[in-house]
């Protein structure tokens, strides 16, 4: 049997990887991996999530993320969202995120790849 992370994985100091199935289980490691993140005080002032992976995102995950950016935000820190292959998120899991998050636009990080959220 072929088995999957089911935890988001750092791939390097400011980019966090969704597992291909981000069901309910993945929610509270993210809770807990954004948190200490945030707290970290050498940590880079935007931090992404890498969704580019992923194949199905359960609701309860949708809102973990948009709770992730709002705390990034009240610890003076920005989040940015890789999205998910076309066809994975709905059109309106995807505006959600586009509404609640910073969106990056392509697969490297940088300062010019941030789109402001709507």
């Amino acid at each position: 049997m072929l088995q999957q992370p089911i935890f988001f994985s750092e791939s390097s100091d400011d980019t966090l990887v969704a597992p291909p199935l981000c069901g309910l289980v993945t929610v509270p490691a993210l809770v807990s991996q954004v948190t200490a993140w945030c707290a970290r005080p050498d940590a880079p002032a935007h931090l992404v999530i890498d969704l580019s992976g992923v194949v199905t995102l359960d609701p309860g995950t949708l809102r973990a993320l948009a709770w992730a950016g709002q705390h990034c935000a009240s610890q003076g820190k920005t989040l940015g969202v890789r999205l998910a292959s076309a066809g994975v998120l709905t059109p309106g899991e995807e505006a959600f995120l586009r509404d609640t998050c910073r969106v990056e636009s392509d697969a490297v990080p940088s300062a010019t790849s941030v789109v402001p959220a709507s």
